[in-house]
């Protein structure tokens, strides 16, 4: 698999096109199956799901935020 060849987006603006785009809902479940298995195959995968688990874990022992 090869790499992408895009210009890099900085992280501010990729959380804002998550933050607008809604057509994730409507993708088609195979467009859907595509798309995870891309990102999961991504070199930053794995570190990216236990940077999460570490999130959700002081979550969890902080409670609820208000």
């Amino acid at each position: 698999m090869h790499a992408p060849t895009q210009a890099p987006v900085s992280q501010a603006a990729f959380i804002e096109s998550l933050r607008e785009s809604t057509a994730l809902y409507d993708l088609p479940s195979a467009d859907l199956e595509k798309l995870v298995a891309q990102v999961v195959r991504e070199e930053g995968f794995v570190t990216l799901l236990k940077s999460l688990d570490s999130m959700w874990k002081v979550k969890t022992l902080l409670g609820p935020v208000s």
